[in-house]
């Protein structure tokens, strides 16, 4: 009985040795995979660093283009502001432009014929005769052209345009009436100042 029982032991003994070598196989197995698996792991992190690295570099790109929004803005504002200042100011200037058109309007009715005549019969007709002396159909049209490129620089009939309207401003002031004078005003503040009604409107403009 014994002997039996020993042998049983050896057996038992025997399958369990077994069962150990089985397992350290299985074991040994186990860990060959998880090696084999690694370097997909290791993979695996270098992505996922690398696109979080992605997704800081796109959040830094959006802040500097939501800043870069945020000045443009700003800038388009104050475009805007400039822009209607300036539409301000040209409205404004266009009024005083009406305004002085229609004062001189009303000054260009009130020369009717018989101011004419009034006028002629109190010019300086010797004076008028010198500044007219020389012109013609020709010196005309050269006037016109001079002017329209140099305006108050411009040389009409043989002297300055500045001078030459200074001169009828002369007359006309020595003739007219009053009332005639403040009609004629705002062209004559337009001579004395060299300035056009172009410059006017350019100025506005700005």
């Amino acid at each position: 009985a014994g002997s039996t029982t020993f042998y049983s032991s050896l057996q038992a003994l025997d399958e369990g040795a077994g069962q150990v070598a089985e397992g350290a196989e299985g074991l040994d197995a186990g860990l060959a995979q998880l090696a084999g698996k690694l370097p997909d792991l290791s993979k695996g992190i270098d992505s996922l660093d690398s696109g979080a690295s992605e997704v800081s570099g796109g959040a830094s790109k959006i802040n500097k283009g939501m800043s870069s929004l945020s000045k443009g803005t700003s800038k388009l504002s104050k475009g805007a502001s400039s822009l209607s200042k300036g539409s301000a100011t040209l409205d404004s200037g266009m009024d005083q432009l009406s305004e002085g058109a229609g004062t001189l309007a009303k000054g260009m009715e009130k020369f009717d014929d018989g101011g004419i005549k009034k006028l002629v019969s109190s010019l300086d007709t010797d004076e008028l005769d010198d500044m007219l002396c020389d012109i013609s159909a020709d010196s005309v049209e050269q006037a016109k052209t001079d002017l329209m490129e140099k305006g108050y620089d411009a040389m009409i009939y043989g002297q300055p345009a500045g001078e030459f309207i200074d001169g009828l401003f002369r007359l006309a002031n020595k003739a007219l009436s009053s009332m005639e004078k403040i009609c004629l005003m705002p062209l004559s503040q337009l001579a004395q100042t060299r300035k056009t009604l172009a410059m006017l409107g350019e100025r506005a403009v700005k």
